[in-house]
Parts: C-alpha cells; sequence; structure tokens
C-alpha cells in the first residue's frame, strides 16, 4: 500500500510557461518555408546606410510595429519581434537580448543584429546617448505645448477647476493634475 501511495504521490514535473517579456513570446514562430518566405516578404532592403555604426543598409520591417518601433510578427499563435527571428534565422537561438548595431529598432538585416544580455543592451543605450527621455514639446508623447502649460497655470492661479482646463485645453483631467503636482512639465510654472 505504502509504494501504491507513493506512486500516486509521486509526479513527473511539468515544465513551467514563462509569460513573455512585453507580450510578445521569445521563441521564434518560423518553422516552415511558407512562414520563412511570409517573413522576408515583409522586409524592405534600402539602398543606401544609413546609420554611422554600419557599413551595410537597414533591411526595414514594413508590417506591424509595436509602440516602440520594434517589428511583429505573427504566427501559429504567437507575436515574436521580427529582429529576434531575422537574428535566430541566420545565427541560430539567441541570448536574452538581441541587440541592434543599426540604432533602427524596424531593421531586421541579421548582419546588423548581435546577441546579448540586457546589461549589454542598456550599457549600449546609454553609450549612444539614447538613456535620456526627452522632455516638454520634444518628447513624442507630450499632449501639450509649453504655451498651453503656462496657460494651464494661469487658469489654476484663477481658480478654475481641473476639468474645466482639461476641456478648454482639450485634454484628460489627469494630463492638468500630472502638470500640476509636478509629474510632467515640472520646469515650468506660469
Amino acid at each position: 500500500m505504502l509504494q501504491h501511495q507513493d506512486r500516486a504521490n509521486h509526479r513527473t514535473p511539468r515544465p513551467v510557461a514563462v509569460a513573455p517579456v512585453g507580450g510578445v513570446a521569445s521563441g521564434v514562430a518560423v518553422v516552415n518555408n511558407a512562414e520563412r518566405a511570409r517573413f522576408w516578404s515583409r522586409v524592405h532592403k534600402e539602398e543606401s546606410v544609413t546609420s554611422p555604426h554600419v557599413d551595410t543598409p537597414c533591411w526595414t520591417w514594413t508590417a506591424s510595429r509595436n509602440e516602440d518601433g520594434y517589428g511583429e510578427f505573427h504566427s501559429g499563435g504567437k507575436t515574436v519581434k521580427t529582429h529576434r527571428v531575422s537574428y535566430e534565422l541566420k545565427h541560430g537561438p539567441p541570448g536574452a537580448s538581441v541587440l541592434h548595431a543599426c540604432d533602427n529598432r524596424a531593421c531586421v538585416n541579421p548582419d546588423h543584429l548581435r546577441s546579448g544580455t540586457q546589461a549589454d543592451n542598456m550599457l549600449d543605450m546609454r553609450s549612444r546617448g539614447r538613456a535620456h527621455r526627452p522632455r516638454g514639446e520634444l518628447n513624442g508623447r507630450a499632449k501639450l505645448s509649453v504655451q498651453a502649460v503656462r496657460e494651464l497655470w494661469e487658469r489654476w492661479e484663477r481658480g478654475e477647476s481641473q476639468r474645466a482646463i482639461a476641456r478648454t485645453l482639450g485634454v484628460s483631467r489627469a494630463a492638468v493634475q500630472f502638470v500640476l503636482n509636478g509629474t510632467t512639465w515640472s520646469d515650468i510654472h506660469s
């Protein structure tokens, strides 16, 4: 009876599924020649070199891109970053990160890609001056201009509500609140 209980309680460990970072699977979804052809059909090979860091032109992904500008390839129920697919098709499985020598997130030229760690990626980012976030109107996600922020502060100091200011400026009340509490535009006050 003891042996039976031991067998019943003994289970072969099952592999643990790891959630993909950013909702993107890390394995390559290109499993056959049709998928490979579909992948490469979405690539435009540039005519000229556009980066000072490489000697050959970029190959630009022309299909779906994520909000950060990286190409995405959908296959077999997975979404995979295209630079990882390209790297693996030429060089084999990558490490934790695939780095772009050309600094072009949409590039899938395998000669512009190298495998590395996240620490390598951060070092590369800092060494190339990409570690800062543009502030104010230079930030592509800015909803307000310097002039609008000054107007916001004037209206607030006159006693207008956040909701009324937001309506006037065409932004959310949260955007107004972020300015007033210094989360955004902290360098401008009236």
